[in-house]
């Protein structure tokens, strides 16, 4: 796909969050840092849509009332209604880093066009009631018993003691209610991680990979795939068959 001649594009950036919407007929980007340094992180949207047939496209940036702050390995989601950004890093003069557990939402007729996106306004939500973290993954998933829409916030990490704490917690957001939940399954389950993948398959929650420690010692990025089923609350872990199965990374 080529950008269309004359179009803007977000500067460039590392560690920011992006989806798809409207049916995966356009993405969101929102965020992300410009530099090494947390004082780089950037608090921008962006929506890419394709043209011409999907052989080019188009960046357009979104102004909004009121953003969440600029931040970085945040989790950028969108269900059937809104835009969703929760947690990441973010840098407060005068402290520093500080990781987050907040949650906003915007409509996605703010990212669509065709009028003022100024006038939408993010609303921000309940944060999530356990340690903050950077590096999750946040898959919006489908209730198979109501239909409902949840958020599955999985693993991440945080810096603590003089070391980095990761996380296989797994957290539910519920929209409707604006509430979230712990999940607690049985094991087994996934080793804690962070920056590793995470899709909806079927209307459960897979992972990938990922890293357990910040080094880079044999052992310190995986590469095993999991699923959590709403329907049983089980963790399942899929053997890696064959020879042609991608190597451990993050």
């Amino acid at each position: 796909t080529r950008l269309e001649r004359g179009s803007r594009a977000p500067s460039r950036r590392w560690k920011f969050a992006a989806t798809t919407f409207d049916s995966s007929a356009r993405m969101a980007l929102f965020g992300g840092c410009a530099g090494t340094k947390i004082r780089d992180v950037l608090d921008d949207l962006w929506v890419f849509e394709p043209t011409r047939g999907r052989h080019a496209g188009r960046w357009r940036p979104v102004r909004t009332e009121d953003p969440p702050a600029a931040r970085r390995g945040h989790v950028v989601a969108a269900n059937s209604t809104h835009l969703i950004v929760f947690g990441g890093k973010t840098f407060v003069p005068r402290e520093g880093a500080r990781v987050l557990t907040d949650l906003w939402a915007l409509p996605l007729a703010a990212l669509r066009g065709g009028g003022d996106s100024q006038a939408f306004r993010w609303t921000q939500g309940a944060s999530i009631p356990t340690e903050p973290r950077w590096g999750s993954t946040g898959t919006v998933l489908r209730s198979p018993d109501d239909g409902r829409e949840v958020l599955g916030v999985f693993g991440g990490r945080v810096w603590s003691a003089g070391g980095y704490t990761y996380f296989n917690d797994l957290w539910l957001y519920d929209f409707r209610k604006d509430v979230w939940y712990h999940v607690d399954p049985p094991l087994p389950a996934p080793e804690a991680r962070d920056h590793h993948g995470a899709a909806a398959v079927g209307g459960d929650l897979y992972i990938f990979g990922g890293r357990v420690k910040a080094t880079r010692q044999a052992g310190a990025t995986l590469g095993d795939v999991w699923s959590y089923s709403l329907s049983t609350g089980r963790w399942t872990q899929h053997p890696r068959r064959g020879e042609l199965v991608p190597a451990p990374r993050f």
